[in-house]
């Protein structure tokens, strides 16, 4: 074989690695919609708390504050899910690390009893992460210029 056809088929073979954009589209708004929906319940196990609006509210009764089954699910649904996805994209370590920090302190807050901090900090995550998804959801489907835009938008 010549260095040609040899560059060529390596070329060939690493295009086969790559996600598609419908691979892409898809696994990004099954994201989008998950962290949608553990959202939405963690804003109606929260909304009627008073440490949702007042995070001082966080430490009255500590050690001792009882979590409610709402709470358990949310807490074992957000910590079951897979963070690390299926495909590998260029953000990859960043997305991993980022997921990695909040395991982290859901597994402390679990650990120490802080219940009420490891609600408000996966309801920031899980807000963080629609924000994210989305605007990727649709520059897929659009353009980069839009992905700028939101972006700008957000930050």
């Amino acid at each position: 074989l010549s260095e040609r056809q040899v560059e060529r088929w390596l070329c060939l073979r690493r295009s086969q690695d790559k996600p598609s954009t419908l691979t892409k589209f898809c696994e990004t708004w099954c994201q989008c919609l998950y962290y949608t929906f553990s959202f939405s319940y963690g804003v109606f196990c929260l909304w009627e708390k008073p440490w949702l609006c007042d995070i001082n509210h966080s430490w009255y009764g500590y050690p001792h504050q009882s979590i409610t089954s709402h709470f358990w699910w949310y807490y074992m649904i957000s910590l079951a899910v897979s963070k690390i996805f299926d495909i590998k994209w260029k953000d990859f370590w960043q997305k991993f690390i980022h997921h990695i920090a909040t395991i982290c302190l859901t597994g402390f807050s679990w650990m120490c009893n802080l219940h009420r901090i490891g609600t408000l900090v996966l309801l920031t995550h899980e807000c963080s992460d629609i924000s994210v998804n989305l605007p990727i959801c649709h520059c897929i489907t659009v353009s980069t210029v839009c992905l700028t835009n939101i972006f700008s938008v957000l930050t």
